[in-house]
């Protein structure tokens, strides 16, 4: 997703980084097509370097909350799966 406009609302801000955050868990995209496609720099809602399980939870179910707000259900029965696959290892 691009952003072009340094003027962002939160709500837009809190739009890209859900969006970006999913494209990246679900291997749609990874970070460097993300800044590929924005050279401007990219929002994400945590760190990408961060690879503890916990946090990686943590993450899904705050990015869960998001899609469930906006009823975008696609995405997160796709990151609830993610969720139990990470769960598993």
């Amino acid at each position: 997703m691009e952003v072009n406009d340094n003027n962002l609302t939160d709500e837009q801000v809190a739009e890209y980084s859900m969006n970006n955050a999913y494209l990246l868990l679900t291997n749609q995209k990874s970070l460097e097509d993300l800044l590929d496609d924005n050279m401007a720099g990219i929002y994400i809602p945590v760190n990408p370097v961060e690879e503890y399980k916990e946090a990686l939870h943590s993450m899904i179910d705050e990015i869960i909350k998001y899609f469930e707000y906006t009823e975008e259900y696609e995405k997160c029965q796709e990151l609830m799966e993610l969720k139990i696959l990470h769960t598993k290892k």
